[in-house]
């Protein structure tokens, strides 16, 4: 599901502006090159938040979409976590209706 979203527009949740995840980078980086063999810009580029963009449209964060990644407490500050989502949220589907009328 969460590939399909991507392939009809949506974008990464967990890197929304407004998200607010305490990511501890150094435990992200290196848990992303232990399991995935990422490099630090391919973490920066696809877990991490991303700047907000003035040519973007955003609609708020949602931490139900199925577009969020699993986020353990065990490389965030303090005791954050995110389950993995594995059905489309209400504001995927409103969010799709968007991009297609």
């Amino acid at each position: 599901m969460h590939e399909f979203g991507h392939t009809l527009g949506l974008m990464h949740e967990h890197q929304h502006p407004e998200a607010s995840i305490p990511w501890d980078k150094e435990k992200t980086y290196a848990l992303y090159r232990q399991n995935f063999g990422w490099s630090k810009a391919e973490v920066d580029k696809n877990v991490l938040p991303l700047t907000r963009d003035a040519n973007r449209t955003y609609a708020p964060y949602d931490r139900h979409s199925v577009m969020h990644y699993k986020v353990s407490n065990t490389y965030t500050v303090g005791d954050w976590e995110q389950a993995e989502n594995s059905h489309i949220s209400a504001a995927d589907i409103a969010s799709v209706r968007r991009i297609y009328p």
